[in-house]
C-alpha cells in the first residue's frame, strides 16, 4: 500500500500544480483584458521605459521578456530609451 499512497499523493500535488497554472494563466488573461478595455477606451496606451540599459542584463532582459510575453495587448505600446548597444551586449555577455 506505500506506492498507492505515494503514487495518490503524487496526483494530489500534480491536481494542485495545474489548478495553479490555470489560475495563473485566468490572472494574466484578466489583466491583459483589463488592461486592453482601457487602452481602447483611452485610445492608446504608451508605456515608457527609460534607462533600460543602466539596470543589470538580467534584469533587463527579463524586462523585455515580461514585456514581449504579458503585453501583447492592443494599442498598447512601449518606448525604451536604451543604449542601441545594450541588448547586443546583454546577449553576448549576460553576466556583464
Amino acid at each position: 500500500m506505500p506506492i498507492a499512497g505515494a503514487v495518490h499523493d503524487l496526483a494530489l500535488d500534480a491536481t494542485k500544480l495545474f489548478q495553479q497554472e490555470d489560475s495563473q494563466r485566468e490572472a494574466m488573461t484578466n489583466f491583459r483584458s483589463a488592461l486592453g478595455d482601457f487602452a481602447k477606451g483611452e485610445g492608446r496606451l504608451v508605456i515608457i521605459i527609460d534607462e533600460l540599459d543602466r539596470c543589470k542584463p538580467d534584469f533587463a532582459l527579463n524586462v523585455l521578456e515580461i514585456i514581449k510575453h504579458c503585453f501583447q495587448v492592443p494599442n498598447v505600446y512601449f518606448i525604451l530609451g536604451v543604449n542601441a548597444d545594450a541588448p547586443l551586449r546583454y546577449y553576448q555577455n549576460p553576466l556583464w
